[in-house]
């Protein structure tokens, strides 16, 4: 396969001053360019440290850009971020959550932007089918919202999960794949059939 000048020269001198702004100019559109951090003073072991005006990459754009209130919820991590955060009995969780089993605590740990569940979740869009737009990997779902579209959080008749991804089976049946746990159950990939899915809805926060 032939190969750009450029990248003969990111192969050959990737030390060369023009590869190396080739790689940074790339990295910048990957993640949106550059941001400029005003200074700020920060206290480290009891000290106020002045920390000054600096630049980097902004963040990539991914889901997590689009979380505003009224809309699904997406992670911007990766499933297989997601995954890693697993702790040693295989659970999923962080912050004020770490340690506990609940679905609650897998999906605040994936979208942390979402906040507490009995005070700030939502009942999103209803999600109509495999072929839901809005089941894109990443995003928060659930079921078992009261009538003023709150979670209850209650140890039955409610659950949330983090869409997967949606597969077809062999005979061209759609599944939806996601990933849940709750007390008693480690973290897992699970199916659920297109019918069952319509049962669910996708996660906001209130505005």
């Amino acid at each position: 396969m032939a190969r750009s000048f450029e990248e003969m020269l990111d192969i050959l001198y990737p030390t060369h001053p023009d590869a190396i702004a080739r790689r940074k100019a790339a990295a910048e559109a990957a993640c949106g360019g550059m941001v400029h951090v005003r200074g700020y003073t920060q206290s480290r072991a009891g000290h106020q440290c002045q920390v000054s005006d600096y630049s980097r990459s902004a963040p990539a754009r991914g889901a997590g850009d689009t979380n505003v209130p009224g809309k699904p919820y997406v992670s911007g991590k990766s499933i297989e971020e997601i995954m890693k955060m697993k702790d040693s009995r295989g659970y999923i969780s962080a912050r004020a959550d770490k340690g506990r089993q609940e679905c609650v605590a897998l999906v605040k740990a994936a979208i942390p932007e979402l906040g507490s569940a009995g005070d700030d979740w939502r009942k999103g869009p209803d999600i109509t089918g495999a072929d839901d737009p809005n089941l894109k990997p990443g995003t928060a779902i659930g079921y078992g919202f009261d009538k003023n579209g709150r979670y209850p959080n209650k140890g039955h008749g409610n659950h949330v999960a983090i869409v997967v991804g949606v597969a077809t089976e062999k005979d061209g049946t759609p599944q939806v794949k996601i990933l849940e746990q709750f007390s008693g159950q480690i973290a897992r990939f699970k199916t659920i059939d297109a019918n069952k899915i319509r049962n669910w809805s996708t996660i906001t926060r209130k505005p």
